[in-house]
């Protein structure tokens, strides 16, 4: 097998800790726990990602490689250093620069370490409501799903159903869907690509305890990016687009509103002004540390998020760590 290492020197302050935190709350599918400062996960590098659609790597016809990553930090917030080991799969050619390079700037990406939280904290500690939370979870950035398209699907999933039963659901989907990454002896669950899970029926998701809306969701949402009547965009396409963008072009796909986009811009893409205003937990969140009489409206929500920007998703984000923490 192929392995490769990167070093990251994300801005500090950076608490990996507090990240595996929430993801272990949360029981993540995709996430094997070897300690509370280092982590596996599986990755997918598309050739349509790296090379872009019309283009490819002549060397090899495979569509995808998929990654084994283990993701360690140094546990020190303010001098940090992550390591992300790399393994390729058994059988799969080795990663060519262009993909390394791709993979670089995904990994770092997902972990949020460019991201200068220096200024976000320097606002919100003159909010005496918030004041606590940040000082509770210094460093603390939401870690970002593997891509964006894996970040919709489970977030479609993943509406209006309890946070348990929907890992359960996104973990079955990833067994009956994609074959394991197999190391040292080792199963490791892999989330599945368009193309896998465009073969799936109906019938088969309802059998795994989807209700009938709920497959009809994905699978309608599935379809239409392979067929690229809903065109997707690569993480390049949409780190440059602007966020209002995102809500024109998802606004016609069946089962995704509002509440929808903004959770995909904030766990797809990391942008830090989305206030999901709709979110009964947030809501619970905002009750608590403001000490409301009763939970407050959406329109509420707005008015009080008003002073959050431009961190209204780092705010989300630690009120909703805030109520688990």
């Amino acid at each position: 097998m192929d392995m490769a290492t990167y070093t990251f020197y994300p801005k500090p302050p950076y608490n990996f800790s507090h990240m595996l935190q929430r993801l272990m709350y949360a029981r993540h599918e995709l996430y094997r726990f070897e300690s509370d400062h280092s982590v596996y996960r599986t990755l997918t590098i598309r050739q349509d990602e790296v090379y872009g659609r019309d283009g490819r790597n002549s060397s090899t016809s495979q569509p995808w490689k998929r990654i084994l990553t283990y993701t360690t930090w140094n546990k020190n917030v303010w001098e940090p250093v992550l390591r992300v080991d790399v393994v390729v799969e058994d059988g799969t050619e080795p990663l060519t620069p262009l993909e390394e390079r791709w993979l670089q700037k995904a990994l770092a990406h997902i972990w949020m370490v460019d991201v200068d939280l220096t200024p976000y904290y320097r606002q919100m500690s003159q909010d005496r409501h918030l004041a606590p939370i940040i000082q509770r979870l210094e460093g603390y950035r939401p870690p970002l799903d593997g891509s964006l398209f894996e970040c919709m699907v489970k977030t479609l999933i993943g509406q209006q159903l309890n946070l348990a039963f929907a890992r359960k659901l996104i973990g079955r989907l990833c067994q009956l869907a994609a074959p394991p990454f197999m190391w040292r002896g080792e199963a490791y669950p892999v989330f599945p690509q368009p193309e896998e899970l465009a073969v799936l029926k109906k019938e088969q998701l309802m059998a795994m305890q989807f209700s009938r809306r709920k497959a009809d969701y994905v699978l309608n949402f599935v379809l239409g990016v392979v067929s690229q009547d809903i065109p997707w965009p690569t993480l390049e396409e949409a780190l440059n687009m602007p966020d209002e963008a995102f809500f024109d072009a998802w606004s016609g796909i069946r089962g995704v509103g509002p509440w929808t986009v903004e959770n995909v811009l904030i766990f797809g893409l990391g942008r830090p002004d989305r206030l999901p205003a709709s979110d009964v937990g947030l809501r619970n969140a905002v009750q608590k540390w403001y000490r409301l009489h009763e939970k407050p409206t959406e329109e509420q929500m707005r008015h009080i998020g008003q002073a959050w920007k431009p961190w209204s998703s780092y705010v989300t984000a630690y009120l909703w760590e805030s109520m688990v923490h």
